[in-house]
C-alpha cells in the first residue's frame, strides 16, 4: 500500500483515513492489481486490522466479485451455500467472502445447457411490438436468475436464447430447469407443487414456448473449470451441450430435458429421504448409450408431462430391444423384439386415424390397425422362409410408423436401424442364394430349364423367376444354415448406436 497512507493512519487512526483506504483500493481493482481477497488482504497487511477495515474489505469484495467473477458475480454464501462450498476458497478471517477456483478442477458440480425454441421467431413476429420484447427479456433476464436460485443454482444467458446453469446438486439443477419449462408453458405442465410455484403471470399472456436442455455432470474424473476471466468450461460443459442437441433432434417442437446416467445417480442418491412432494411429477426413461464425438454415454430423458410420463410403460421393452441388439441374439428375437416395442409404444401413446398412400393405393390406419399389422409380421417372421416378402412388410411398417405424428423418435431411430439391417441381410441372403443356384445348375433344373437359363440374358423376367423357382424347390443346400451364416458375419460388426453431433 502506498506509504503516505500508511503513515497516515498510523498517526491519525484508521476511523480518518476509512475513505482513504478504501479509494486506494478501489483504484488497485479498477486496474486489476488486484483481482480475488487473497491480493487484497495481503495488500491491506501494512495496516493494523481494526474493525473499520472490515467495512472496506466487504465493500472491496463485492467489486472484485462484480468485475472480476464473471457468470458468478451473482454467487453468495447465504443464498447458494452449497454452490459456494463447492466453487469458493474462503478467506481464513471472513468466511463469507473468498476467491472463486480459477484453472483448476472442480468436482461434483452440474451444468445444464437449455435452448428456448422460436427465440427469433418470436423477437420477428413482435418486432414492432416493443412491450412483447420487453417482457420476453424481463422473463429471461429477471426470473429466470430467480427460479435458478430458488433452487440453489446460478443462470447466466450465453446468448441470445442460451441459458447456462450451474449447480452443486444433481436435483436443485433438475428442479430448476423444470421450473423454467414450466415457466414458459402457459399451461403448468409440472404437477410438483414446489416447482410450480416458479411460475409467472407473465407465462399464460406469452405464446407456448419450448425449452430443450442437456445436464452433464457429477463426476470427480471430469469436473467443471472455472477460466480466469470467471467463465467456465471442461468435458462436462460440452457434454451438456451435445445433449441439449440431442434433446432438440428428438423433440424439435416439444420441450424436453435430456441427463447422463451420473446426473440420475446423483439425483436418486440425494433424494432417498426427500420429501415426495420435492420429486413428485416426474419420472425418468433409460434410452442406453448415446454416441457423441470423443465417445459415448448412458443417456435418461427426463419425464415430465402426462404423455411423457407414459414411457414409462414400454421401458421394459425398450431394455429388451437394446439388450438383444447388443448381445447379438438376433435370429430368434431381434424382429419380435423390435416389433413388440413398436406395438408397446402404439398401446401407452394412443394415435389418430392415419391416411397412407402405398403403392399408389391411400389406406387409412388406426393404432388397432397398425397393431394387427405389426403382430401378423411377427407370426409370419417365424413361420415363413421368404425374407425378401418379410422385408418389403417391415419396409412397409416403417413407412407407416414414421408417418404417425408423435410417434417416440428415439424408438423410430431403432426401427430405422433393424429395418436398414435386415434389408441388408436379405440383399446378401439372396445374392448368396443366386450364386449357390446358378453353381448347382444341374441338380435344380432339367436339361430343358438349362438351357432357359442360358439365355435369359436377354429375358430378365424370365431368368428372375428361375431363380426364385430353384430357391423354392431346393433341396441341395440348407437355406435356414445359409441365413445363419448370414446373421453370424453380421454380428461382430453391426453396430445399433444412437449418434448426435459432429463425428
Amino acid at each position: 500500500m502506498d506509504s503516505r497512507i500508511v503513515r497516515a493512519v498510523k498517526e491519525d487512526g484508521l476511523s480518518s483515513h476509512v475513505k482513504d483506504v478504501f479509494l486506494v483500493c478501489y483504484d488497485q481493482i479498477i486496474t486489476r492489481k488486484i483481482s480475488n481477497i487473497s491480493e487484497l488482504m495481503e495488500y491491506l497487511s501494512d495496516l493494523t486490522w481494526h474493525p473499520s477495515l472490515e467495512k472496506v474489505v466487504r465493500k472491496c469484495f463485492r467489486l472484485i466479485r462484480e468485475l472480476h467473477w464473471g457468470i458468478f458475480r451473482d454467487l453468495d454464501k447465504e443464498q447458494l451455500p452449497k454452490l459456494w462450498k463447492s466453487l469458493v476458497i474462503p478467506d481464513r478471517r471472513f468466511r463469507d467472502l473468498g476467491d472463486l477456483k480459477r484453472n483448476i478442477q472442480v468436482p461434483n458440480t452440474y451444468c445444464a445447457l437449455m435452448d428456448i425454441h422460436a427465440y427469433t421467431e418470436f423477437c420477428q413476429k413482435h418486432r414492432h411490438n416493443f412491450s412483447m420484447l420487453n417482457m420476453l427479456d424481463g422473463i429471461i433476464q429477471k426470473d429466470i436468475k430467480e427460479i435458478a436460485m430458488k433452487n440453489g443454482c446460478l443462470s447466466f444467458r450465453s446468448a441470445g436464447d442460451n441459458i447456462l446453469m450451474i449447480g452443486s446438486s444433481a436435483g436443485d439443477l433438475l428442479r430448476a430447469c423444470l421450473g423454467i419449462v414450466d415457466c414458459f408453458s402457459r399451461r403448468r405442465v409440472i404437477k410438483s407443487t414446489k416447482l410450480s410455484e416458479t411460475r409467472k403471470g407473465k407465462s399464460i399472456v406469452l405464446q407456448d414456448i419450448h425449452v430443450t436442455a442437456g445436464i452433464a455432470g457429477g463426476m470427480n474424473y471430469s469436473s467443471l473449470i472455472v477460466t480466469q476471466d470467471g467463465d467456465v468450461s471442461g468435458s462436462i460443459v460440452n457434454t451438456a451441450a451435445r445433449l441439449q442437441g440431442f434433446a432438440n433432434f428428438l423433440s424439435p417442437q416439444q420441450s424436453k430435458v435430456m441427463v447422463t446416467s451420473h446426473v440420475y445417480s446423483g439425483f436418486l442418491r440425494e433424494n432417498r429421504r426427500t420429501s415426495k412432494d420435492h420429486v413428485h411429477g416426474f419420472g425418468f426413461f433409460a434410452c442406453g448409450k448415446v454416441y457423441f464425438k470423443g465417445g459415448g454415454l448412458s443417456v435418461y430423458e427426463v419425464l415430465y408431462t402426462e404423455r411423457d410420463l407414459h414411457k414409462t410403460q414400454y421401458q421394459k421393452e425398450y431394455r429388451e430391444t437394446l439388450h438383444t441388439m447388443h448381445t447379438g441374439v438376433w435370429k430368434e428375437r431381434l424382429i419380435p423384439d423390435v416389433i413388440a416395442l413398436v406395438i408397446a409404444v402404439l398401446h401407452a401413446v394412443p394415435i389418430p386415424r392415419l391416411e397412407v398412400l402405398l403403392d399408389d393405393e391411400k389406406k387409412v390406419y388406426t393404432g388397432s390397425t397398425i397393431i394387427s399389422l405389426c403382430e401378423h409380421a411377427v407370426d409370419t417372421y417365424r413361420l415363413e422362409k421368404d425374407h425378401r416378402r418379410m422385408n418389403d412388410r417391415l419396409q412397409k411398417l416403417l413407412t407407416i410408423v414414421e408417418l404417425v405424428k408423435g410417434f417416440d423418435r428415439l424408438v423410430l431411430i431403432h426401427l430405422r436401424q433393424v429395418v436398414a439391417l435386415f434389408d441388408r441381410m436379405t440383399d446378401e441372403f439372396e445374392s448368396i442364394q443366386y450364386e449357390r443356384v446358378m453353381s448347382n445348375q444341374s441338380g435344380l433344373f432339367s436339361h430343358k430349364e438349362r438351357r432357359v437359363l442360358a439365355d435369359a440374358g436377354r429375358l430378365a423376367k424370365a431368368r428372375h423367376q428361375l431363380i426364385e423357382h430353384g430357391k423354392q424347390n431346393n433341396n441341395i443346400y440348407s437355406a435356414a444354415m445359409l441365413w445363419n451364416k448370414v446373421i453370424s458375419d453380421h454380428e461382430k460388426t453391426w453396430e445399433f448406436e444412437i449418434y448426435s453431433g459432429k463425428r
